[in-house]
């Protein structure tokens, strides 16, 4: 399986792309077909996900203007903790080269600012290291005061494993009620 992985990342960027770029495509696309939706209020758009859905849901709201509040679930770190892990935990076909030269994961996040910014993360998630995780909390909260908007930013954090429990998603929709 990491051999597997290792060879799709290698063939990717050696063909011009990344699969997170992709990705990324994949969900700006979603939203421009979103706005085409009567139905849709392009004004009042959020993004949720769990994990890799997580770690979607930052790169779209700070790649995307439309979205106006989002809750990552299960994936939130600061990638100078997590670096040890990331190979056997996360998803290096998604990493965009060159990208943590510059940036931390969470300042990805920080780019949707001033859109609100929840963070779900289970205490007992063996996936990230806890430094990483308190990291990116204390870096995310740090940029929300620096724009004097702390109220649009929060974190929840429970006694249990990598998930998103259903106690956690009503949290998220009294969350985009507030903020969409």
């Amino acid at each position: 399986n990491e051999l597997l992985e290792y060879n799709m990342t290698t063939n990717i960027q050696a063909a011009g792309f990344t699969w997170g770029g992709v990705l990324y495509w994949d969900d700006i696309r979603t939203i421009d077909y979103l706005a085409t939706r009567p139905e849709v209020d392009i004004k009042r758009v959020a993004c949720t996900g769990l994990s890799v859905g997580g770690w979607r849901t930052n790169f779209l709201a700070g790649l995307d203007a439309r979205i106006k509040a989002a809750c990552v679930a299960g994936y939130m770190t600061s990638f100078h903790e997590v670096v040890p892990w990331f190979c056997k935990y996360s998803i290096p076909a998604g990493n965009v080269p060159g990208l943590f030269n510059y940036l931390d994961y969470p300042d990805v996040g920080s780019l949707m600012m001033p859109g609100a910014l929840m963070v779900v993360h289970g205490q007992r998630d063996d996936l990230f290291n806890p430094d990483g995780v308190k990291a990116a909390f204390q870096n995310l909260a740090q940029c929300y005061q620096a724009i004097g908007k702390p109220e649009r930013f929060t974190t929840y954090t429970f006694d249990g494993p990598h998930q998103f429990p259903a106690h956690a998603q009503q949290l998220m929709v009294e969350w985009f009620d507030r903020w969409v």
